[in-house]
C-alpha cells in the first residue's frame, strides 16, 4: 500500500504553517494519484484542485473524493489544466508538484505556468533531491532520463518566477522516504 504524501506529520505541519503565514486558500496538486492527499488536506483549504493525467488513476479518485464538497479533480496534462481554472495574479495557492513519473516529467512546464500567470505563491515538490550535510541524498527522489529531481533542474524556473527573492527549505525527515523542497517568496 502506497500513503499519502500527507500522511508525513512533517509535511503537513509544514505546508500549513506556510499557508496560514502566506494566507493560502487554495491547495493546487499535481499528481493525484488515488486522492489521499486531497482528502487530508481538504480539511485545512478552502479549495482543493487536484489534477491527475491517468485515466485509471483519475477514476479512483474521483470516486474516493465525490463526498469532498471543496475538492474540484481534474483529468488532463496538469501544465494544460492549470492554464485553464487557475486566475492571472492569484497568490493565494499552495502548489504541490508531484506529476513526476513515466514517460513525462510535466514540472517545468507547471512552474512556466506558475510564471504567466504572474503567481509568486508558495511551491511543494514532492520526491525532491535532499541533500544531507555531505551533499548526498538524505530521502528517496525521482529521476527523468538520467537527470534527478534537484535544485540544479529547476533553478531557472525558480528564479523565472520570483527573481532571486525567495526561501528554501527541504524537509528534515520523510516518514514514506521521499524528500520535499519548499520554495516561496520572501516576505
Amino acid at each position: 500500500m502506497i500513503h499519502p504524501a500527507y500522511s508525513d506529520p512533517q509535511l503537513l505541519e509544514w505546508t500549513l504553517d506556510l499557508s496560514k503565514q502566506f494566507n493560502l486558500k487554495t491547495f493546487c496538486e499535481t499528481g493525484t494519484y488515488h486522492g489521499g492527499t486531497a482528502q487530508i488536506v481538504s480539511q485545512y483549504f478552502d479549495k482543493i484542485i487536484t489534477i491527475e493525467n491517468n485515466i485509471d488513476f483519475y477514476n479512483i479518485a474521483k470516486n474516493a473524493l465525490q463526498n469532498t464538497k471543496n475538492c474540484d479533480v481534474y483529468l488532463g496534462n496538469s501544465p494544460e489544466v492549470m492554464e485553464q481554472c487557475l486566475e492571472k495574479n492569484d497568490s493565494s495557492i499552495f502548489f504541490f508538484l508531484d506529476a513526476h513519473w513515466e514517460h513525462y516529467w510535466p514540472l517545468l512546464d507547471e512552474l512556466k505556468v506558475i510564471k504567466e500567470k504572474n503567481l509568486k505563491p508558495v511551491i511543494a515538490i514532492h520526491d525532491f533531491y535532499v541533500p544531507d550535510e555531505n551533499g548526498n541524498a538524505k530521502f528517496g527522489f525521482d529521476h527523468y532520463h538520467g537527470q534527478p529531481l534537484n535544485f540544479d533542474y529547476i533553478k531557472s524556473s525558480v528564479e523565472s518566477i520570483y527573481g532571486e527573492n525567495y526561501n528554501i527549505k527541504y524537509t528534515t525527515s520523510a516518514t514514506v522516504n521521499s524528500g520535499v523542497i519548499y520554495i516561496f517568496p520572501f516576505k
